[in-house]
């Protein structure tokens, strides 16, 4: 027998409008014929992807500023571009204590700053003793930087003629210029006032022009090259500061101890014994930072050019009575015990 035909399904026209109201009254059917939870979850989890996508595309716009902003990685950086330091080390000193013109920082504990010709940057420390070992670390990285650094020696050109280490005149000589007062005028140039002083246009140690650091317990001015032999030297040997940085190191006793010396002065004392009393500086013809620390070792430490025989206490109180700086530091220099008669009275 012959199979029989399939039912014949009546098609239906509809439109495109009324294709979507059947679908959504099929939705709303199913919606109603669902759980409580069930509908509950499909209402939410719309919300929860449009919320989702804010986030992404927050967190997109995010990561756009920072990857923007941020430092580059080590090795985005251009191999030919030269790096430049912030600060030179070299020509620095370290300083605790905020910015005294920073009211934003001027009751920061722990801060200590950094000080160069260029730039002064103030940083913190987390405790006193952080700071304490940040400043010290510093003052010996800078140290080494001045005494050990690369290139011959001295780094600057000299010209002219160089300041004998000694003199005709024993410790009392020379004619230094003596201020009428002793007193610093305020804001005045510790550089400018002390270069007028006889032998102070060179640095003491080789020669070089316009010296801008000190000792200030030597009572000489030497240049930045020999300044950092000195530090080498250890600050129980010499006590060395800048004339441009350390302002608050110049005051009017210790301006007016070095207006009363000066490096003609002081060569005389340090250099008094030198087979040629008129020669170079004792560090002008060394080529090597380890030659100009033998011999400015062998004139500060070892002093091999003082006269041993001014070690003499009753001297000395002489001349400290008598505001005799030099004087005094060739007494001092030759050995002599500046509480010899202060420790005699206690006994």
């Amino acid at each position: 027998a012959p199979a029989a035909a399939p039912p014949t399904v009546p098609v239906v026209d509809l439109s495109d409008d009324e294709v979507a109201a059947a679908t959504a009254a099929a939705a709303a059917a199913t919606a109603m014929n669902q759980p409580p939870r069930a509908r509950k979850r499909d209402m939410i989890a719309p919300m929860a992807a449009s919320a989702m996508r804010g986030i992404g595309s927050g967190l997109g716009a995010a990561w756009k500023f920072v990857a923007t902003n941020a430092a580059p990685e080590p090795g985005a950086v251009d191999a030919e571009e030269d790096y430049k330091d912030a600060v030179d080390l070299r020509t620095s000193c370290v300083k605790p204590g905020p910015d005294p013109n920073d009211r934003a920082s001027s009751n920061r504990p722990f801060c200590f700053r950094v000080i160069s010709p260029a730039v002064s940057l103030s940083l913190q420390a987390e405790s006193e003793e952080e700071m304490r070992d940040w400043i010290a670390d510093l003052q010996g990285v800078i140290a080494e930087l001045i005494s050990l650094g690369p290139g011959p020696f001295p780094r600057h050109a000299r010209s002219g003629s160089a300041v004998g280490d000694g003199g005709a005149s024993d410790g009392g000589g020379g004619g230094a210029r003596v201020p009428e007062n002793g007193a610093r005028t305020r804001g005045e140039d510790p550089r400018e006032t002390l270069a007028s002083i006889p032998g102070n246009s060179r640095c003491a140690d080789c020669g070089a022009a316009d010296p801008d650091w000190a000792s200030l317990n030597l009572c000489v001015v030497v240049c930045h090259d020999c300044a950092g032999v000195h530090r080498h030297l250890g600050a129980h040997v010499s006590k060395v500061r800048s004339l441009a940085l350390d302002a608050d190191a110049w005051t009017p006793p210790v301006m007016a101890l070095f207006e009363r010396v000066g490096n003609e002065r002081a060569n005389a004392i340090w250099c008094k014994r030198r087979p040629d009393a008129n020669a170079e500086p004792v560090a002008s013809n060394c080529a090597t930072r380890e030659e100009a620390l033998a011999a400015i070792s062998n004139k500060y430490v070892a002093r091999a050019f003082v006269d041993a025989a001014s070690a003499d206490p009753v001297a000395m109180e002489a001349a400290a009575a008598a505001l005799d700086c030099a004087e005094v530091l060739a007494r001092l220099a030759a050995g002599a015990d500046a509480d010899a008669k202060r420790a005699a009275l206690r006994a």
